[in-house]
């Protein structure tokens, strides 16, 4: 059985983990034995029952990390899925602290609504008001406003599509969904699912097929780890 791999280890247990479960990169998206669906962690963890609760028991992973991995790897063509479980748990920090990680949702937040500007002046102050509101959680600036933020972009995306700006109004819904996480208990489904839905708008903003909008939300989530790691490596080291 495939051993647990805690982001809490220190460094070589983890790589000495992570080199263990290259063998089971041959698991296929939904389909990990029975048809479970928590696919990529059914087969990280060698479970059957309940495996996104005992990822978060013994991996030590925020949910929105865990459930936002599993839907991209569920959504990605199938031969960019199979490398990257192992991609992101080895981009994943040895030691890191749920701030430090709290800091990469906001940091691909930005990235993905920054691809969504440019469209028309009014999409790109809602964008930009949302977009401000996760620069200054970055900055940990107690002066955020999200709800005026989320309606200003709610208003924005409703105009659009009643206009039949379809792409404009997907651009500022992904604005809205990014806000929304805000408002949600970050030990529920509900903040995954804004996220979801933030991907997915964004997605149709810029007309890209399913696979690809995940493609670009994995490189920015791996990349923005990695740097992560960089950083934590210079902090303590």
């Amino acid at each position: 059985m495939l051993n647990y791999i805690t982001i809490y280890d220190n460094a070589e247990v983890k790589q000495s983990r992570i080199n263990e479960m290259l063998r089971y990169q041959h698991a296929l998206q939904n389909n990990w034995s029975d048809g479970i669906k928590e696919c990529f962690f059914g087969c990280a963890m060698q479970e059957y029952k309940k495996t996104m609760k005992k990822t978060l028991e013994k991996m030590q992973l925020p949910l929105w990390l865990t459930c936002l991995s599993e839907n991209i790897f569920k959504n990605l063509d199938k031969d960019v899925a199979i490398t990257f479980p192992v991609e992101l748990l080895k981009s994943i920090p040895s030691r890191v602290s749920n701030a430090d990680l709290e800091s990469v949702k906001h940091k691909v937040a930005i990235l993905r609504l920054t691809t969504l500007k440019g469209r028309n002046e009014i999409v790109e102050l809602a964008i930009d008001r949302v977009i401000e509101c996760h620069k200054k959680a970055l900055d940990r600036n107690p002066d955020i406003d999200w709800t005026a933020a989320r309606d200003t972009a709610k208003n924005v995306a409703c105009n659009a599509k009643s206009a039949g700006r379809w792409h404009a109004g997907s651009a500022a819904e992904s604005a809205v969904f990014s806000a929304e996480v805000q408002f949600s208990d970050l030990r529920t489904y509900e903040s995954v699912r804004c996220i979801i839905k933030s991907i997915k708008q964004a997605g149709f903003a810029v007309n890209f097929k399913i696979p690809d909008a995940w493609l670009t939300e994995k490189e920015n989530l791996v990349n923005e780890l990695n740097e992560l790691k960089i950083y934590l490596r210079h902090k303590y080291y």
